[in-house]
């Protein structure tokens, strides 16, 4: 009996032994998956860092270059600029040059919007809003004029801008030295 005891306590250390080794085997088991999923996770992670550092880098580089486009745009913008504000300049110039020129002739374009018996004020609002209005007396009447400029062009311009607001019977007039002429004989005066 004494030997089945020990044999069966034998068997039972046998099989507690057995399963502690295996639980042992199984923890150990478990252990090396995680060291491996953690080193896993670190290669991730290195190569997230890496990729992140990446994309901040590009972005820098990216920002420089927006940055730099955007002064030398500016740059040839105002560039441009002054370009264009010496052209206008000398556009300027050589128009009131070629003004003065034609302004020596004393030849003067006028629109005349109407003639009426009455004597109406020159107010902007009872003439459609036209601005720059003058009249004249002739006989019985009055004559009512819209503008003031130096030539047949302009005066074509202002005639437009007459019809435009309902004074489609109004046409062009010409003075010579405050004299009204004939639109003929100012033209002979003036080159456009």
């Amino acid at each position: 009996i004494a030997a089945r005891e020990l044999a069966a306590q034998q068997k039972k250390q046998k099989e507690e032994a057995a399963k502690k080794l295996a639980a042992q085997e199984e923890a150990d088991r478990k252990a090396e998956a995680a060291i491996a999923l953690a080193a896993q996770q670190k290669m991730k992670d290195e190569e997230a860092a890496r990729k992140l550092a990446a994309d901040q880098e590009a972005k820098k580089k990216e920002a420089a270059a927006r940055e730099l486009a955007e002064q030398q745009a500016n740059q040839k913008e105002e560039e441009a600029k002054k370009l264009a504000a010496q052209e206008e300049a000398n556009r300027k110039e050589a128009a009131a040059k070629a003004l003065a020129a034609k302004s020596a002739v004393g030849i003067i374009f006028k629109v005349q919007l109407l003639a009426s018996s009455r004597d109406m004020p020159l107010r902007s609002e009872d003439f459609r809003g036209l601005n720059k209005l003058s009249k004249e007396p002739y006989n019985n009447l009055f004559r009512y004029m819209y503008g003031n400029v130096n030539t047949h062009f302009d005066a074509k311009l202002l005639k437009s801008n007459a019809d435009a607001k309902g004074y489609t019977t109004s046409y062009i007039v010409a003075y010579k030295e405050g004299k009204r002429i004939p639109l003929a004989e100012a033209l002979k005066y003036v080159s456009e």
